[in-house]
This record gives C-alpha cells, structure tokens and sequence, in this order.
C-alpha cells in the first residue's frame, strides 16, 4: 500500500529528497514511519533520525490531525498523503 510524505521545503532540503516521498509499506503508521526512516538513513539524513526513528520534533499530520509516536498502530487505507512538518516557534 503506497503512502506518500509531504514535507516542508527545508524538511526536504535536510533530507536530501523531493518534498514528495512515496514509500510502499504503510498498513500502519509506524509502518509507513519506518519506511521513510530508512529512506532517509539511506540518503544519509541522519539528523532527522534519533535512534533509528523519525525525529520526533517533526510533526506528522494524518488527514488534518496531528500523530505522535503513540499512534505506530493507526491503520491507513493506502493513498494517504501525510505532512512532515517543522514545529514553528514563536509567542
């Protein structure tokens, strides 16, 4: 089931990729996550990794809504777009 990562223009600069990333396996989210972690570990983008995972100052976004690392487990239907985003800071 192919997922496709959206991510910020400086996410993607980062990354060394294209802001779009579609990667293969995503029967879940963690799934998906772990897909795009290996995709970046493979591009050499190690500082978007803490401990093999997705940074997890990166904010990921599912159908509108924020994910954390507590929701591996929520299913995806295939085709999903899920945004990467840079947390913005301010006051």
């Amino acid at each position: 089931m192919a997922v496709t990562f959206e991510m910020t223009k400086r996410l993607a600069e980062m990354a060394g990729l294209s802001r779009c990333v579609e990667v293969g396996d995503g029967r879940t989210l963690g799934e998906a996550l772990q897909s795009l972690s290996n995709r970046l570990r493979e591009a050499g983008a190690n500082t978007l990794l803490q401990n093999g995972d997705l940074h997890p100052s990166i904010l990921v976004v599912v159908d509108g809504e924020a994910r954390s690392a507590h929701d591996r487990d929520l299913p995806l239907a295939g085709g999903e777009t899920i945004d990467l985003l840079l947390p913005i800071a301010g006051g």
